[in-house]
């Protein structure tokens, strides 16, 4: 098997922390809410693998 290096880019994760420390206690339609608004795009492909797109 070829072996594929994976990009890494650092995350600014402070505007997510006060969320996440409440996740467990959402519903599943207000964590539904939740990721719209965090989530610009998530692009999967088998050559460049899971890309995810902020909006924060």
């Amino acid at each position: 098997m070829q072996a594929k290096a994976r990009k890494r880019r650092t995350v600014d994760t402070a505007p997510l922390e006060k969320p996440m420390k409440h996740w467990d206690k959402l519903s599943i339609p207000e964590k539904h809410e939740l990721a719209a608004v965090m989530l610009e795009a998530v692009y999967v492909s088998d050559e460049n693998g899971i890309e995810v797109k902020f909006s924060i």
